[in-house]
């Protein structure tokens, strides 16, 4: 009885080839692995930084983030027209 299999070899067997048809006719992923990687630590960051806020506490962040930007981006402005001002050709001609 040396050509026969086992039931327990039949049964390997058969879990093999389905795993490797699997494996071949598996439905490709719209997304690479490193960009699914991308994604769950962005949401792990995520869930870090709003972690246990409600409603009103997350649009109230959302609203100082908003006024954060544009106090940014005035300074920012004022700093260009200051430097603007200190060599707009008021110095000294050689």
């Amino acid at each position: 009885m040396t050509g026969f299999l086992s039931r327990s070899q039949v049964k390997l067997r058969i879990f093999l080839i389905k795993l490797l048809m699997r494996r071949t006719y598996k439905k490709k992923s719209r997304f690479t692995e490193s960009q699914i990687i991308g994604i769950l630590k962005e949401a792990e960051s995520r869930r870090a930084k709003y972690g246990g806020m409600d409603v009103s506490m997350m649009k109230r962040m959302k609203e100082l983030e908003e006024e954060n930007r544009r106090l940014k981006k005035m300074y920012a402005e004022e700093r260009a027209l200051k430097g603007r001002d200190y060599s707009g050709g008021h110095g000294k001609k050689w």
